[in-house]
């Protein structure tokens, strides 16, 4: 236990976020492979070994946008401790380097007052040809002289996310240029646009 977080690790797992969410808050899975990797809306995620796929089990606190501010947290510890300054969001859930995504953020909520946090990010993994992805990716390696273990990583961001849930950064410094496209549906009917940024609610 660090940091008040209980960790587990496995060599595979189908998915890290289906094995969390029958853990208690505060406590966090890491698996060296997925074989059911997911991202947003159901797409395959690449789980190769040599990245960090994992999920961390966070209480609800009724933040409107939680995966905006962890995602936020997120790259301003990659640009505070590596240091990757190119590091930003792309909306609404990609950590990307410059062009490239390096991971992403997906939350999924198994109860009213539970948030499982899973993220996956490139380290050293091997990446799948541009052509089979809907993003171009890169990975830790390229960018870093040293890169974290997965181990270490897992282990660093939890406090990370558990301080952005209470005290979460502003994520409108972090977007990435130029704005994506964005698709909307609400009660209201559907919308077309370009995300430019967040205001509060």
């Amino acid at each position: 236990m660090t940091n008040d977080w209980t960790f587990h690790e496995f060599e595979e797992l189908g998915s890290t976020n289906d094995f969390a969410k029958n853990l208690p808050h505060y406590h966090a899975v890491r698996a060296e492979k997925q074989s059911a990797g997911r991202g947003q809306r159901g797409r395959r995620w690449h789980s190769h070994k040599g990245g960090l796929w994992a999920s961390y089990v966070l209480p609800d606190v009724g933040h409107p946008a939680p995966a905006l501010n962890l995602g936020a947290a997120i790259i301003l510890h990659f640009r505070n401790t590596y240091p990757l300054p190119q590091a930003r969001l792309r909306y609404p859930n990609d950590l990307m380097l410059e062009n490239r995504k390096f991971g992403g953020v997906l939350i999924e909520k198994p109860s009213a007052k539970t948030l499982v946090v899973g993220l996956g990010i490139n380290l050293s993994n091997s990446l799948a040809p541009d052509d089979e992805l809907r993003s171009p990716a890169t990975r830790l390696k390229d960018h870093l002289q040293a890169t974290p273990t997965s181990t270490a990583l897992f282990k660093e961001l939890a406090p990370v996310l558990k301080k952005a849930l209470l005290s979460p950064p502003d994520p409108n410094q972090f977007w990435a240029k130029p704005p994506r496209r964005a698709h909307i549906k609400s009660h209201q009917g559907e919308f077309l646009g370009h995300f430019l940024g967040t205001t509060p609610i």
